[in-house]
C-alpha cells in the first residue's frame, strides 16, 4: 500500500471559542490507485481531519521536461478557475511533483457505459447541459481544453444530484500562453486529427473544440463512443 505525507500549516487562533489544532502536523495517508495517464497517476486517500476523500495526482518518475511543464500548467490553470463544473485543485508539491485535488467518483465514460441501458433522456440532457455550461465557462476565460474525451470528464455523485467535473487540463491552450513548444504533438481522443494535422496543433481554435465537444455530447446522448458516422438520435430535436 502506497503512502503519502501531507504537511499542514494550521494557524493557532486566539479566540476562546474555537478548537485549537496541532501546529505543523505531519500525517501519512494510504493511497489507493484510481487512474492514470501518459505522464501521471492518480490516487485517492481519506483525510480524517476533514472526514473527506481527496485525490492526489503524481507525475511519473520518468516524465519528460515538456510533460512536466504541462503538469505545472494544468495545476496553475485549474487553481485560477472556480466553477462547479471544473475539478478543484488545492495544493502542489513541486519537490515530489504531485498535487492534491477534489475527488470525483467516476469517469463519464464508465458512468455512461455502465448505465447506458437505464439512463433516461432527462438524465442525459442534464449531464449535457452541465458539460456545455462548463465549457462555456472555459470559453469565457479564453481557455481551450484541447483534450476532450469522456475519460477526462468526471462525475461527482451526491445523494440528490450528479455533477459534471471537467478535468485533465494538461493540454490546455491559453490566449496569453508562450509555451509554444508544447503545441507540436496532437492529443485528444475526440479531436479532428486530419484537420489538425493540416494546420498544426498550435492552430487549435474554438472550431476544433466544438468538433470534439459535439462528439462528447453525442456519446452522452447515445452511449456510442466510436461510430459517429450515423448521427441518429430520436430525441435530438427535443434536446
Amino acid at each position: 500500500m502506497l503512502e503519502v505525507e501531507i504537511y499542514y500549516e494550521l494557524p493557532i487562533f486566539e479566540i476562546s471559542d474555537v478548537v485549537r489544532l496541532p501546529h505543523n502536523s505531519l500525517q501519512k495517508f494510504s493511497l489507493k490507485p484510481v487512474g492514470g495517464g501518459s505522464y501521471a497517476n492518480v490516487y485517492s486517500y481519506f483525510d480524517e481531519n476533514y472526514n473527506k476523500t481527496f485525490a492526489l495526482k503524481r507525475a511519473s518518475k520518468t516524465i519528460s521536461s515538456k510533460d512536466l511543464e504541462r503538469f505545472y500548467l494544468e495545476f496553475d490553470t485549474m487553481k485560477k478557475l472556480y466553477s462547479p463544473y471544473i475539478l478543484e485543485v488545492y495544493s502542489i508539491d513541486k519537490i515530489k511533483n504531485e498535487y492534491v485535488m477534489e475527488y470525483a467518483d467516476i469517469t463519464l465514460f464508465k458512468y455512461i457505459t455502465t448505465h447506458n441501458q437505464k439512463l433516461t433522456f432527462d438524465e442525459r440532457k442534464s449531464l449535457c447541459h452541465q458539460i456545455i455550461r462548463g465549457f462555456e465557462y472555459l470559453s469565457d476565460k479564453n481557455i481551450l481544453h484541447r483534450d476532450i474525451s469522456p475519460n477526462n470528464i468526471l462525475i461527482k455523485e451526491y445523494e440528490d444530484v450528479k455533477i459534471i467535473k471537467i478535468a485533465d487540463l494538461g493540454n490546455v491552450k491559453l490566449s496569453d500562453s508562450v509555451l509554444t513548444s508544447l503545441d507540436t504533438e496532437i492529443r485528444g481522443a475526440f479531436n479532428d486529427y486530419s484537420g489538425l494535422q493540416r494546420v498544426g496543433f498550435n492552430k487549435y481554435n474554438f472550431y476544433f473544440e466544438g468538433f470534439a465537444l459535439s462528439k462528447l455530447l453525442y456519446f452522452v446522448l447515445t452511449g456510442r463512443y466510436r461510430d459517429f458516422t450515423k448521427f441518429e438520435y430520436s430525441n435530438l430535436e427535443e434536446f
